[in-house]
């Protein structure tokens, strides 16, 4: 047969189209309501918790699928279409050299075809990063740097895969002949290429994208233009030409970051000036106050901070928004509840709304932001607006063995098997406050104040931190790493080993917070700083049931760590015992930088708990949400509501909350729920205020 009939034509390629068309348009979207309204129950559990879970989200994500299946058709058909346009010319003389297989042969295809497959995964990440301005799906932590990052990584798995097809390749040839062994190279090496590009949307299950490479691959390697003999001669070249492509793409990222920086400059004259103080924002990761030496904990955690104490105000209740790291940074970084911001999974915080940063760049301060939590902390997820400079990456040799998908698909899971659940892409607190201080270095003496946003990501699972300030509560060899999920997957020993684990990680964040201070010390500007230290959720280990977080609204998972130091406005040995929300921390900003009261960002000011004392009206009502959970808690009283189930505990009694009193403080329960009713509508969702 023609090679022209051997590949996909246009009348095809469009009956693929329309297939596609009305499988994900129509099919799909009835056969999802049908399962979520229990029509199909032999399929009801391909929607895992469609009892509390709206059709409505069931069918945003799968829209979510749909674009980017296509992305992904739209990818093979072009590709496709490339290879026959390429392969109409020929590409040296199919008789030249005899079809021998040597290590160069092997290596030079390898190199080739990675490079290919690696360059289409960093046009399907520039398209979602860049372009969509969205997370990748099944790659959390991508970011720019992973565009350049994936052609390299992708040419160092080739090359292992021709390793391992070489021996295979030795052995056909001494059956069916040398032609035999070069066509099981070339054709293997690129069925591996197409699996790559099929595989990035994750549209497609990883064994249907297999099989349909592997299909191709035999059908295509059989074509004159891709024997050994007739690519032999034009590798060189085409290598050469794709290693441009490559640099150009690390030339068109990292150009781009300086552009965002120059483009991203503070104002002369914009209004900061030496009166101003710097801010410091230093979020903790996944840090419970109730692991903490500072709020009591039986072990010694937090020796550093709790030695700022006696310069700072420690909120003794300060409620996290959200028992996950986005839409907890969001509301941090807006003063908005996430029920207004919309912000999930897959759904970064927009630009509707101003946020900290922004404020302060407009202000005439330099913005910079320096990231642990690679994942969601990211630029992908919308937290790097304002800041000139985001360092959201690591750039070592692991993030470049994770930058490609084979990395992240086969690698991580021969790791787990073997036991090894360290993050290769991890950057630890020393690492955040390396970068901090190289770029506050940069600009001494500071022409403006700074404003700083570091992500300690330490205390995020698996608790494998550097070493120790002194003994580790840990035992060698116990278990650091979980899955956020039932506490009965997890022996009583197992969750201690977790709870000893995520101490040491604790203990080791507290250093890093304690270098962090030397650090300003040193350079004079400790106390021009308003540093404020936080926690954007904490951690559940077996209290409710569960592991981890983003499982439930207990106090286990809200509770955070909230100490604001800055001697010029802030006394010193203070604890407020008020509970209260880090929703109110960029009203607090502006206020304590002199940069404007009220009305600049939702929420008061912190301020007023020690400039006013307790409220006259009573305690302020602190809220926290959920995906359809909410709660609220209120002097000693926290509601939580999930569907039409409450709970209502009193923490005067029960901090624990162990007893559910709904059902016997009626009065309570309907009072705070009126609360939930209303804050629930109360935001707007409209376009961006404009600055006072």
């Amino acid at each position: 047969m023609p090679w022209k009939r051997s590949l996909i034509g246009p009348s095809v390629a469009v009956a693929l189209a329309l297939a596609w068309w009305s499988a994900s348009a129509v099919v799909v979207p009835w056969l999802i309501g049908a399962i979520h309204a229990g029509r199909i129950p032999a399929l009801g559990r391909l929607l895992a918790g469609r009892d509390r879970v709206p059709l409505e989200t069931y069918l945003a994500d799968w829209a979510g699928l749909v674009q980017d299946g296509w992305f992904a058709l739209a990818a093979l058909l072009l590709t496709i279409a490339v290879v026959r346009r390429t392969l109409r010319r020929p590409v040296g003389a199919a008789g030249s050299g005899a079809p021998t297989i040597g290590y160069r042969d092997a290596g030079l295809l390898a190199i080739w075809l990675g490079l290919l497959a690696g360059i289409g995964e960093a046009l399907y990440l520039g398209a979602k990063l860049l372009y969509l301005h969205e997370p990748v799906p099944g790659y959390r932590p991508a970011g720019p740097n992973a565009i350049w990052m994936a052609p390299i990584g992708d040419v160092g798995y080739f090359l292992l895969a021709a390793g391992l097809l070489l021996p295979a390749a030795a052995l056909v040839r001494g059956r069916r002949g040398p032609a035999a062994a070069a066509r099981l190279l070339v054709g293997g090496l690129l069925a591996l290429a197409l699996l790559v590009l099929l595989s990035q949307s994750g549209t497609l299950w990883w064994w249907s994208a297999a099989l349909i490479a592997l299909g191709a691959a035999a059908r295509l390697s059989a074509l004159p233009a891709l024997a050994l003999p007739a690519l032999r001669p034009a590798l060189p070249g085409r290598i050469a030409r794709l290693s441009l492509v490559r640099l150009a793409l690390l030339v068109a990222v990292k150009g781009g970051d300086r552009l965002r920086e120059l483009r991203l400059q503070p104002e002369a004259g914009a209004g900061a000036t030496a009166s101003n103080p710097n801010v410091l924002l230093r979020v903790l990761d996944t840090q419970r106050a109730a692991s903490m030496g500072l709020y009591g904990y039986g072990r010694e955690t937090t020796p550093r901070l709790a030695a700022v104490a006696a310069e700072a105000v420690v909120f003794d209740r300060a409620i996290a928004p959200a028992p996950w790291t986005l839409p907890s940074h969001a509301t941090m970084f807006t003063g908005r509840y996430n029920w207004h911001l919309g912000t999930d999974y897959f759904t970064p915080l927009d630009e509707r709304f101003e946020t900290l940063a922004e404020a302060l760049l407009a202000r005439g301060y330099r913005t910079g932001g320096f990231v642990g939590n690679i994942g969601f902390g990211n630029r992908a997820h919308g937290l790097a607006q304002g800041f000139s400079r985001y360092r959201d990456e690591a750039t070592s040799p692991g993030a470049i063995v994770m930058s490609a998908w084979l990395g992240r698909a086969a690698l991580t899971s021969l790791r787990r098997r073997f036991g090894d659940n360290r993050d290769l892409r991890r950057r630890h607190g020393e690492t955040i406050n390396r970068e901090f201080f190289a770029w506050l270095d940069e600009a001494e003496p500071a022409p403006a104040p700074f404003f700083a946003f570091l992500n300690f990501f330490d205390t995020h699972g698996p608790y494998r931190v550097p070493a120790l300030p002194g003994p580790s509560f840990a035992e060698e060899g116990g278990r650091y790493w979980l899955r956020t999920g039932d506490a009965a997957n997890y022996s009583a020993t197992e969750v201690d080993q977790l709870r000893d684990a995520y101490d040491d990680a604790v203990r080791y964040q507290d250093a890093q917070i304690g270098a962090l201070l030397d650090g300003l010390a040193d350079r004079g500007l400790l106390d021009r700083t308003l540093v404020i230290v936080v926690g954007d959720h904490g951690e559940e280990f077996a209290e409710h049931g569960a592991m981890g977080h983003d499982n439930n609204l207990y106090l286990t998972s809200l509770r955070v760590p909230l100490v604001i130091r800055y001697p010029e406005r802030v006394p010193g040995g203070v604890r407020v015992t008020a509970p209260v929300s880090p929703r109110d921390l960029p009203a607090t900003v502006m206020d304590l930088a002199g940069l404007g009261g009220s009305g600049v960002f939702p929420g008061s000011s912190l301020a007023r708990h020690w400039r006013d004392g307790p409220a006259n009206g009573g305690p302020d009502p602190v809220f926290a949400g959920h995906r359809d959970e909410v709660s609220v808690v209120v002097g000693h009283y926290h509601l939580l509501r999930s569907g039409d189930a409450e709970e209502l505990y009193d923490l005067s009694i029960d901090p624990g909350e162990r007893a559910n009193l709904a059902a016997e403080r009626t009065t309570v329960a309907e009072a705070l729920g009126s609360m939930l009713d209303r804050v629930q509508i109360d935001a707007p969702r409209g376009e961006r205020a404009a600055a006072p």
